[in-house]
């Protein structure tokens, strides 16, 4: 046998053997790949469709909402402040002025106004296109909770001396006030009466506070 034969049949046998190995791992990178696509498919049939654009289309119009209170006014900007600092705001002939639902000139806001703005950041610049004016504060209320010693109450209003007796928190009162007994079940206004410790929940609007809930911290006349 000369050595060309040889050859061929080591090549002949090599492809035999090696054949299966190549058609497995053939086959194993198909499988892979459809088992890839039909997760992806899985994925797409299970995934809500309209919150993925909206999602995009976010993050592509880069829409932006702020509120603030107006500290200057002229025909090209409204200067707001806010906790985030000072900021401008570039008026322009898209920019809509809205109070009481009504579209307003620019010289019709008045300082200490409160807006809230609606735009996008275009340019890296934000571009206000409404704005909405209040004449009373959009800031959030800021929420309290003391403990005390009613020192008086009426039916608006209740007077706490703090636990450390060095000050005495007035809270308004009104319908939506929740009295609580010591076990946090619902009571009755005319159980609390002076020096009837308490813990009390409120909301701060800057002006006063408003009682949310007056619970008190021992048994009440009638438990």
């Amino acid at each position: 046998m000369n050595i060309k034969k040889l050859l061929v049949l080591i090549i002949l046998g090599l492809s035999v053997v090696f054949a299966p190995v190549f058609l497995v791992f053939a086959v194993e990178e198909t499988n892979e790949a459809t088992n890839s696509s039909e997760s992806l498919k899985d994925i797409m049939k299970n995934a809500d469709l309209e919150k993925v654009n909206g999602a995009i289309n976010n993050l592509l119009n880069k829409k932006m909402a702020m509120i603030g209170e107006v500290t200057r006014i002229t025909d090209e900007s409204i200067t707001i402040t806010n906790t985030s600092g000072i900021k401008i705001l570039a008026l322009n002939n898209n920019s809509k002025i809205i109070k009481s639902s009504k579209e307003i000139a620019v010289e019709k806001i008045e300082v200490e106004n409160w807006v809230m703005v609606l735009g996008k950041i275009e340019d890296d610049e934000f571009t206000p296109h409404f704005i909405y004016v209040s004449t009373k504060t959009l800031r959030p209320k800021t929420q309290e909770v003391m403990i005390g010693t009613i020192a008086s109450i009426s039916a608006f209003e209740v007077k706490i001396s703090t636990r450390s007796g060095d000050e005495e928190k007035i809270l308004k009162l009104s319908k939506d006030t929740n009295y609580q007994d010591s076990d946090g079940e619902e009571a009755s206004a005319s159980n609390f009466s002076k020096d009837i410790n308490v813990l009390v929940t409120g909301v701060n609007d800057d002006i006063s506070t408003t009682a949310l809930t007056l619970r008190s911290l021992a048994p009440l006349s009638d438990e």
